[in-house]
């Protein structure tokens, strides 16, 4: 099942390193993103940022992490997030035990949540660079 949203400006913890593309990513708890089980899903988000220095990105990915971790767990079904870079712009993968809790993080106002202080900590690339690309699907 594939649920597509695309998500406007307003739409995503001690970070460790994972297996990213581009040199790093930056996950909760050490999981790694190729370590789900059968029937989770996985919500991709992709954007670019106006950060163009990759220590830069870097160290505010792992603030990032930091400040969406408490809020994250809290969300019912949360199994993890990953960040990464590919290409050149940043990647956001949540995973969730069910495509129903995803789309309650969707739908419910969690993800817009998330979403305003991700631009916040890393702002959107400028028009027309900045659109947002958001994909869900079960693995």
């Amino acid at each position: 099942m594939e649920d597509n949203e695309g998500e406007g400006p307003r739409a995503k913890g001690q970070g460790s390193r994972g297996l990213g593309v581009g040199g790093w990513g930056l996950g909760v708890a050490g999981r790694e993103s190729r370590l789900y089980t059968s029937g989770m899903v996985v919500s991709t988000l992709r954007r670019k940022t106006a950060v163009r220095d990759a220590e830069e990105l870097e160290k505010r990915s792992a603030r990032l992490l930091e400040r969406l971790r408490p809020f994250l767990e809290r969300q019912p079904g949360f199994a993890g997030i990953e960040l990464r870079r590919e290409g050149g712009g940043l990647l956001e993968e949540t995973r969730w035990q069910s495509m129903a809790d995803c789309r309650r993080y969707l739908r419910e106002g969690a993800a817009a949540m998330v979403a305003t202080i991700s631009d916040a900590l890393l702002p959107t690339a400028p028009y027309p660079n900045g659109a947002w690309l958001r994909e869900s699907q079960e693995v």
